[in-house]
């Protein structure tokens, strides 16, 4: 999205920091867009407006193309990847995230 001339910005949160600054090491082996990376909980994360009036006092809106989340999962994925690692897998472990899944 954006107006003429608009390169994009990426967007990156993570609520780990170890792994924030992984992300910030792969960024730099390439050539990649304005990067914004910050890390916290993505559930209290807001970003309103951008550019002048960034105080909400008439900054354009903030929109996204594009929107990718690594989330916490029960691990059925990792278990199709990784079916040796159904031996560990428990009803219990599998319900473990759902609460914040909501």
């Amino acid at each position: 999205g954006g107006g003429e001339g608009w390169c994009g910005l990426l967007v990156s949160n993570d609520l780990e920091r170890v792994r924030q600054e992984r992300t910030l090491r792969r960024a730099q082996c390439g050539p990649c867009v304005p990067l914004l990376a910050t890390y916290g909980d993505a559930t209290a994360f807001e970003m309103r407006t951008l550019g002048e009036g960034a105080a909400g006092d008439g900054g354009r809106p903030l929109l996204f193309d594009r929107v990718l989340c690594d989330v916490p999962c029960g691990g059925d994925g990792t278990l199709r990847k990784s079916p040796l690692k159904l031996s560990r897998w428990s009803v219990a472990a599998g319900l473990g995230a759902h609460a914040l899944q909501l």
